[in-house]
């Protein structure tokens, strides 16, 4: 329960920045958002350590990054705390994920990761709609204040107390070994080339048509440089092959669908989140109707496969979305999408742990 309720913190906090509006103009708010995005793609191996001490950490960086943000006076100091949260946020959402399958028993898994992934269905349905009446009646400041003010901080102290005292992870073999063993499941040299290459990307888009023109030396090195770093840590990354900052088989495209319907759409911020409510439900039914009838009949294969088909089917749709398309198709799109997201996310995770025993 001490996991749930901080993953739901998180997602929480991800769809209501969603809403924020520009500190300053468009362009800083696009760089915040990559930031933000930068730094939750950096998932630590939470594994090589001890579950428990390192999941605390994660939470207590979460909470600072969310009083950060809530106190920023500048675009700047609102950067670096969406970064810090971020960093924090990656670690408590791959965590929660990695607690659950050393705690609960392989036959309950299923039903326990559909809970744990709902919690983002419900996240979503409470934040576009709050991080939008916010933003437009009162400040995008309380979309962090809610996390980080006198009603997040002694939440989060609660939790962390309830799971010290309720979770009792077991221990992996990796967490015994060595620290330069630990040191190198870490990925690191793969951490600075990605970090590396996406800090050079972001400023050259930052800088670029504002601080200096695009032909100029500066923001053509930097692409150059970007694209340089990148190419060394794609063939680093497959020679490293599952011990990767990001396995091969992570590799996808993602488009975020709440954020880019307003400017198809032309809705206000609270008009998004509305209209993301039939992904959102769709996400909550399938996420326990598929792991009940996973965990009834025990056939993984089938639902896997449908689920990938329903993902695939519902993204090309919905990138085919025009500002005066109808209400009954975009709704639709949806709920192909987030049925078979729901399902594939949701037995990804015991699935993976049941062909490793």
């Amino acid at each position: 329960m001490a996991t749930t309720t901080d993953q739901t913190k998180i997602q929480r906090q991800k769809t209501l920045v969603v809403n924020m509006p520009e500190p300053t103009e468009e362009a800083e708010m696009e760089k915040q958002e990559n930031n933000v995005r930068a730094s939750h793609s950096r998932a630590r191996r939470i594994r090589c350590f001890p579950k428990k001490a390192a999941y605390l950490v994660y939470l207590f960086v979460f909470e600072v990054g969310s009083l950060v943000c809530a106190l920023s006076p500048s675009s700047a100091a609102l950067i670096v705390g969406r970064a810090v949260a971020g960093l924090g946020a990656s670690g408590i959402f791959a965590g929660g994920f990695t607690l659950l399958t050393t705690i609960i028993p392989l036959h309950k898994r299923a039903v326990w990761t559909g809970t744990l992934g709902s919690t983002f269905a419900i996240a979503s349905i409470v934040g576009p709609i709050l991080g939008g009446a916010l933003t437009q009646h009162v400040t995008w400041h309380w979309c962090f204040y809610i996390n980080a003010s006198t009603q997040g901080l002694p939440i989060g102290g609660f939790v962390a107390v309830l799971f010290c005292f309720l979770v009792h992870p077991r221990s992996a073999e990796i967490e015994k070994a060595p620290l330069r063993i630990k040191i190198e499941g870490l990925d690191l040299i793969g951490f600075i080339l990605f970090g590396g290459s996406v800090t050079i990307l972001l400023l050259a888009l930052q800088w670029g048509g504002q601080d200096y023109a695009w032909s100029s030396s500066v923001v053509t090195g930097l692409f150059f440089g970007a694209v340089l770093t990148m190419a060394l840590f794609i063939p680093w990354q497959l020679r490293c092959d599952e011990a990767a900052l990001i396995p091969p088989c992570c590799f996808v495209y993602i488009a975020t669908q709440h954020s880019s319907a307003p400017r198809v759409l032309g809705s206000s911020p609270t008009q998004s989140g509305i209209n993301y409510f039939p992904t959102v439900f769709a996400d909550v039914l399938a996420a326990f109707i598929g792991s009940a009838i996973v965990m009834k009949v025990g056939w993984w294969n089938p639902f896997l496969l449908f689920a990938e088909a329903m993902v695939c089917l519902g993204g090309g749709l919905l990138s085919t979305i025009y500002p005066d398309i109808t209400g009954a198709h975009w709704v639709g799109y949806q709920i192909f999408g987030g049925f078979g997201y729901s399902i594939a996310s949701n037995l990804v995770s015991p699935l993976k742990k049941k062909l490793r025993a």
